[in-house]
């Protein structure tokens, strides 16, 4: 009798055993959002003849090299993109490739970037507001810290509202400007009468950016409908 029990003990542990790696081997990973870069880079990636794709999970993260391929995905270099991907853990993979490919779900975004600066220069430099507000009332820059921007040649955009720091893609076409995937720390404001407004309106017009203009050293963007301007100049060393 003990021994026709053991026997029914271990027969339905290595059932369960069996049933858990099955539904483990079967099971299908979540879609993940991810950045795919503008360009692809030179790494140790024989399957690849050595480039990788640039890609992070969040917008505000630095971008991480990627030595597989993105199934069922069509890149052009010279764009950001938001993909929806899943993970084909069933890929065979050899060499340097990792063990996990990616399979295309949907593309969110495209987004075309900015590769070269202009003849005017105004790209990878630090540009400090100096007004801001509607065009017949403008307001001077109010803090300790003024607001400032950076638009990298990659594509990004960097820059701190008086308040908190923030990043976001753009994209330039003639003189319009786009600024994508806008993202900010949440601090408080410090507590000087205007610097709330004065970032509110710093992403307002980020957010929802129309033309910009360029002259000698000072830089002037517009909200679509024009109602707000940002003013910079270009920071002094």
């Amino acid at each position: 009798m003990k021994k026709t029990l053991t026997t029914f003990f271990l027969l339905a542990v290595l059932v369960t055993g069996c049933t858990a790696i099955r539904e483990i081997g079967e099971r299908k990973s979540l879609p993940r959002k991810i950045f795919v870069g503008a360009e692809k880079v030179g790494c140790a990636n024989n399957e690849r003849n050595n480039i990788c794709y640039q890609v992070k999970e969040k917008i505000t993260d630095e971008w991480s090299l990627y030595k597989g391929e993105i199934m069922g995905f069509q890149y052009e270099p010279g764009y950001i993109y938001e993909l929806m991907v899943s993970e084909d853990t069933n890929a065979r993979s050899h060499g340097d490739a990792p063990d996990v490919q990616w399979v295309l779900m949907e593309r969110i975004n495209k987004v075309p970037v900015q590769m070269e600066a202009s003849e005017n220069g105004w790209l990878d430099i630090e540009w400090t507001l100096t007004q801001f507000g509607k065009p017949d009332t403008l307001i001077s820059a109010l803090g300790d810290d003024y607001p400032t921007v950076i638009f990298r040649k990659d594509g990004m955009i960097t820059g701190f509202s008086g308040c908190n720091r923030f990043n976001g893609n753009y994209s330039v076409a003639g003189d319009q400007l786009r600024v994508s995937n806008l993202g900010a720390a949440k601090g408080m404001c410090p507590s000087f009468d205007g610097m709330l407004e004065q970032e509110q309106t710093v992403f307002y017009v980020f957010q929802q950016a129309g033309r910009f203009d360029l002259a000698e050293d000072r830089l002037s963007i517009f909200s679509a409908g024009e109602d707000q301007i940002l003013i910079f100049g270009k920071k002094q060393p």
